[in-house]
């Protein structure tokens, strides 16, 4: 990944595709980076300080996806006991005698 950035530092553009295989990932994170190291940070501590940071995304991610879980699968509980419950009023509606029309009456 730092070649990638240092291409970018270097050059103001992003790589050819056929650098490496990070040219294929999305860009914002090395152009975020290449700022960075313009502005003075050392390339060593950004990588760390990068890191840390992405470690901190995805742990914030599971915690969020840990607490929404639990709740989505009580709803879909919900959602699926509703169902089968009209379901059951389908079934039950299916098998009443049909209703008989009076015909209506000359006037």
């Amino acid at each position: 990944h730092f070649d990638y950035v240092k291409y970018i530092v270097d050059h103001g553009q992003l790589p050819p595709f056929n650098m490496g295989v990070e040219t294929y990932h999305p860009p914002l994170f090395y152009w975020l980076a290449a700022a960075m190291v313009r502005a003075g940070a050392d390339m060593q501590s950004l990588g760390e300080g990068l890191g840390d940071a992405l470690r901190t995304f995805k742990q914030a991610v599971a915690d969020v996806r840990n607490s929404v879980d639990p709740e989505m699968r009580t709803i879909q509980a919900e959602m699926d006991a509703a169902q089968k419950e009209i379901q059951q009023s389908i079934e039950a509606a299916k098998e009443l005698p049909a209703a008989q029309e009076e015909p209506q009456k000359p006037t």
